[in-house]
């Protein structure tokens, strides 16, 4: 479960204020889900353009060898006040989609992921035998967004029984939590979810690429086929899920309107190159029509500044069909004492499986989804770079080879930005 490259992006000071791709916001005050251990400085392995010193961190949990790592921002003290405040907002409107994210990587996500918080919010009520099995596997589906494990795909399954988790849930709801049942009963609720919870037989992998639509847990179909879709026309590709009802097709358009509310309030702290990005973006999430969304994109290409954001349905590697995608966001603050070492390491990755890694390095200024054509045909180094990027920014975690040669440097990014031959 360790991400390859991730730990050597944060040795060599990668700084980044918020990376919110799919992932759930920070834990408020009494949340059990976060451990503060004292910081501890990670150590530097010598290298060109690696900074003198290496960035300040708190390894705040260890989830199954996977340190989660809480980065030292420096740049963000240095921000103006409403360049502060923009970053602010943009990360309210990340973690607004989260909710949209858990539900579309797996329709028992969002029900299962309240329970947990719900539970874990009386830690004095769980029975004590029970309490740090509970933590460790809510601390495996936070890392992982969901019960399916972030790299392999599979299902992970408790160290606990449904009788376990009963027990617990009960005693967290006689002292006044909410487990996210609303008007279901909680042993209906618990029934419900003794199947896809701890059932390794049911829908055991996030996507089967090789199976039909039904094989895979991602919540992007019901109850529809390749077969299917034959001949169907989908107005919104991207930001939808197909349903089929009375032998018809119906496509649920994805909203995410307290996104775009917080993307509205970011409006009044936005330099004018950043306002082309919020408003088109805002629209998009409110609406979810294509176009606003469109706008949005040819907009963040040249919207350069210390604060860096998109949002939106970025992440095509969860549909088997590869169009569909689940939301995601990331914001950061430009930081150019480590964008050289960045940058190198970033253009090295080689695997998908470095997702992080690529958008820590997006976040602080070193790379910029940017798609050159797998082989290049320019004959003059006067060759402009084209917006060929929008479609390696709606799939963001750049999954497909096509990508393999993404090269952007944001501190010298532009539409007319002059490309070497290769």
């Amino acid at each position: 479960m360790r991400r390859p490259g991730l730990q050597q992006v944060v040795q060599a000071g990668a700084v980044a204020l918020a990376i919110v791709g799919c992932r759930t916001p920070p834990p408020k005050s009494g949340d059990t889900l976060r451990i503060s251990p004292p910081p501890q400085t990670l150590p530097t392995e010598k290298c060109v353009g690696c900074p003198r010193e290496p960035q300040l961190s708190n390894v705040i949990a260890d989830v199954n060898g996977t340190a989660v790592l809480a980065l030292a921002a420096p740049r963000f003290a240095q921000l103006g006040r409403d360049q502060r405040l923009l970053a602010y907002w943009t990360s309210q409107a990340a973690a607004a989609g989260d909710p949209v994210a858990l539900d579309q990587s797996y329709r028992h996500n969002l029900r299962i992921a309240r329970l947990l918080r719900g539970i874990l919010s009386r830690p004095q009520a769980v029975p004590a035998a029970m309490l740090p099995r509970l933590r460790a596997f809510a601390r495996v589906v936070w890392l992982n967004h969901g019960l399916h494990d972030y790299e392999t795909g599979r299902k992970e399954v408790p160290a606990f029984t449904l009788s376990d988790l009963r027990a617990a849930a009960l005693a967290a709801q006689a002292s006044g939590a909410d487990l996210g049942t609303g008007s279901i009963s909680l042993e209906y609720a618990l029934r419900a979810l003794e199947g896809p919870l701890f059932d390794p037989r049911v829908v055991p992998v996030r996507t089967a690429h090789a199976g039909d639509l039904t094989a895979s847990a991602v919540n992007l179909y019901a109850g529809v086929t390749l077969r299917d879709l034959r001949g169907f026309p989908e107005r919104y590709p991207l930001d939808s899920r197909l349903v089929k009802e009375d032998r018809a097709l119906i496509e649920e358009v994805q909203r995410v309107p307290a996104a775009a509310a917080a993307l509205d309030r970011a409006l009044a702290f936005a330099a004018p190159p950043q306002r082309a990005v919020l408003e088109p973006l805002s629209e998009f999430l409110r609406t979810g029509e294509p176009e606003p969304l469109r706008t949005a994109e040819r907009a963040w290409l040249e919207a350069a500044g210390p604060v860096d954001f998109f949002a939106g349905f970025l992440d095509r590697s969860a549909d088997p069909r590869g169009r569909k995608a689940i939301f995601g966001a990331m914001v950061g603050v430009a930081d150019p004492d480590h964008t050289a070492a960045l940058a190198a390491i970033a253009q090295a990755m080689r695997k998908p499986v470095a997702v992080e890694a690529l958008q820590l390095a997006a976040a602080s200024g070193a790379l910029r989804p940017g798609c050159e054509p797998p082989k290049c045909s320019r004959s003059s180094p006067t060759r402009r770079w084209r917006p060929t990027c929008a479609a390696a920014l709606r799939r963001f975690a750049f999954p497909s080879s096509r990508c393999a040669r993404c090269r952007a440097d944001r501190r010298t990014r532009s539409l007319s930005k002059r490309l070497a031959p290769t």
